[in-house]
Formats: structure tokens, C-alpha cells, sequence
């Protein structure tokens, strides 16, 4: 376990910003933390990225852990495993066993939870949940910078960057 503060007024932190900003951006001199609609970005990229207590880390699981108790895993080798199993058999894979927005599961699915990346009733991918998933570190670097769609860039680009959080742009990006 990795615990950051992230104070993005300070000198530091909005120094952080604007590093972060242009490497996963390519936005030069943007000291935008979160986005409009309040999702913070740079907390947890930089720390991902950049933090040198993540720096020979392959795989993290990063989880804003109230989403685990509607997301049990139903595999008899456990979570954590079969993320490697998947990250070993597809060697460009980014992220696996993304969970699905809980109000996005329909009520079938619901009652059976589902830790695959497609939705086995309409075989459409789910939308990367950024509070719960595994992620390549080393394969997420190689995608940088991110390239930030029209529609996701914030109106008010003195002091945003992003209209919605980062995985929206992942997802343009994957």
C-alpha cells in the first residue's frame, strides 16, 4: 500500500501539474489538477508514473476500494493472479479485468458480477473504471502522451484541462 498527498496549490504541487499535464498530455504549462467535473488527474498519474516508489512496479492494481464490495472475483485462483495470467498471455494489454460502472450493469449482470473487460451480454467493452483495475505501468509509459479528443478537452483550458476524468482520454487512446 502507497498512500499520496497531493496538495496541487502548492509550488510543488503545481509543479507537478505541469509536468504531468505535458508528459501524459503533451499540454505544456498547464497546472490543472482535476477536471471540470472534479475528477482528479494528476494525483493519481503522477504517482503512478512518476513516483519513485512505483518505479520497478509492472503491475499496480489501483482502487478506490468502495467499488470491491458490488465486484467479488469469481475465479478459483483469486483476482490478483488472474490479472497477471491475462497480462502474460496479451502482451500489448494495458489494463485488464477493468470493472464495469455499477450503474452502467444492467440488473442481469448485476447479480452476477462480471471482472472481464467485455460485457458478455452485448460483447461491448467496458469503459476502463478508473477507480478499480490492473495496470501495466511500463505499457501505459509507452502510450504517453495521450492524445485528447475535442470533445474531452475542458472549456475553461486556464483552469482545466480535462471535461471528465483521464480514462476518458485512455479509453480514445487504447
Amino acid at each position: 500500500t502507497h498512500v499520496v498527498w497531493f496538495d496541487g496549490t502548492s509550488p510543488e504541487g503545481i509543479a507537478v501539474s505541469e509536468r504531468t499535464n505535458f508528459d501524459v498530455f503533451g499540454v505544456p504549462g498547464c497546472s490543472a489538477s482535476h477536471s471540470e467535473s472534479k475528477v482528479p488527474c494528476v494525483p493519481l498519474l503522477s504517482t503512478l508514473l512518476f513516483n519513485a516508489a512505483f518505479q520497478n512496479e509492472a503491475v499496480v492494481f489501483q482502487v478506490d476500494s468502495d467499488i470491491l464490495f458490488n465486484m467479488p472475483a469469481d475465479t478459483q485462483d483469486g483476482f490478483v493472479q488472474r490479472a497477471v495470467r491475462l497480462f502474460d498471455h496479451d502482451q500489448a494489454a494495458v489494463t485488464v479485468l477493468a470493472m464495469p460502472i455499477f450503474d452502467d450493469v444492467d440488473q442481469t449482470l448485476r447479480r452476477h458480477s462480471t471482472v472481464e473487460t467485455v460485457n458478455p451480454t452485448t460483447g461491448v467493452a467496458h469503459r476502463l473504471e478508473i477507480r478499480c483495475s490492473f495496470i501495466r505501468i511500463d505499457r501505459l509509459r509507452l502510450m504517453l502522451p495521450l492524445t485528447v479528443p475535442a470533445d474531452e478537452k475542458a472549456r475553461n483550458c486556464g483552469e482545466f484541462l480535462l471535461r471528465r476524468g483521464w480514462y476518458r482520454v485512455f479509453d480514445h487512446n487504447i
